[in-house]
């Protein structure tokens, strides 16, 4: 039809592991998925009548965030507008009903802003009284869009357990990646997650990470003991509207046992293999021949504590049989069980 359509971010909680290729696949399937779940629900929005493109060169639609605002961009200046002016007239109704107002932004652009966030995944009906700002057609007075709040989601990836000490292992501290689908109050987002062990409640570090709906968390006072414990990390999402509830059971293992805790492969924005220790390993120890593939990739292997980042020096793709030999040391020499 000519428009343009003014979009806000899609955000789509990222799998754990998932390949770009499919992350990528399954962004476009949710896309699609809440293109048809608007039609199950409400039936297909309107169509648009082409002769609007004469007056209206661009709306909000699609997916939008909740702190979005609703845009019209009108295809010819107006001479009586000023930014930043409230629009006198009452342009906007929307169903279900928005409480806010509505600016110009610019001589051609109005934008109604909301007084408060919008409610997670709600489909929005909307309608424009262009009679009142121009003259126009009867059939064109009105104009009616539609768009869709982002279903509200929260994801927590386990990313591995430090000591507080390298030479003292009793007592050890967690971390978390934490990701909203859409924005969230910190405040409200800190009620989401709880973490227990042995049934006593533990407290959690909440730092902000600086570019979308990303966290990372640290959970503090996690006890290692000469018997394997485990802490309990659940998670509700009501306090933010998500629907997503769930727990997981973290292994802590005994003070004795030195071990793999996880492996994990990332593609972006460098391919690297994280291999997450039980303890911290030696610091002198050269890993090189300790740490390979049986197809005998060139890596760069970096130490961090716990961590070792194995970094290869061309892409790699396919199938790979990863060895971790039982030579590697941790922080007090004693190399692994398993």
């Amino acid at each position: 039809l000519g428009f343009e359509l003014l979009v806000d971010n899609i955000y789509l909680h990222r799998v754990k592991n998932l390949p770009m290729k499919l992350y990528r696949l399954a962004l476009l399937i949710v896309i699609i998925s809440i293109l048809f779940s608007c039609n199950d629900k409400k039936g297909a929005p309107p169509p648009i009548d082409p002769a609007f493109t004469n007056y209206i060169k661009g709306f909000t639609a699609g997916v939008v965030s909740n702190r979005a605002s609703i845009k019209i961009r009108m295809a010819e200046a107006n001479s009586n507008a000023k930014s930043g002016e409230e629009v006198n007239e009452d342009v906007f109704d929307f169903s279900p009903d928005i409480d806010g107002k509505a600016f110009w932004v610019d001589n051609q652009t109005i934008e109604f802003r909301p007084k408060n966030r919008l409610p997670s995944g709600v489909i929005y009906d909307a309608e424009f009284e262009l009679g009142d700002l121009q003259d126009v057609p009867d059939k064109l007075e009105t104009f009616k869009f539609r768009f869709q709040t982002i279903k509200q989601d929260l994801m927590y990836v386990f990313e591995g357990m430090q000591p507080y000490d390298d030479e003292e292992l009793e007592w050890q501290q967690l971390s978390a990646s934490i990701q909203t689908a859409d924005y969230a109050e910190l405040e409200d987002l800190q009620k989401t997650i709880k973490a227990t062990q042995d049934g006593n409640e533990l407290s959690i570090s909440w730092e902000y990470l600086g570019s979308g709906n990303n966290y990372h968390i640290k959970i503090d006072s996690v006890a290692r003991k000469e018997q394997p414990e485990e802490v309990i990390l659940s998670w509700d999402g009501e306090a933010i509207d998500a629907e997503t509830e769930g727990e997981e059971v973290i292994e802590i293992p005994s003070l004795d046992d030195f071990k793999v805790m996880s492996v994990q492969v990332e593609q972006l924005p460098e391919q690297k293999i994280t291999i997450n220790f039980s303890d911290p390993l030696h610091k002198s120890q050269n890993l090189n021949g300790l740490l390979y593939t049986k197809e005998a990739d060139d890596f760069t292997i970096r130490k961090d504590r716990n961590a070792v980042y194995l970094y290869p020096s061309t892409d790699i793709s396919g199938e790979r049989h990863l060895v971790i030999s039982k030579g590697v040391k941790n922080s007090l020499g004693y190399a692994l069980k398993e």
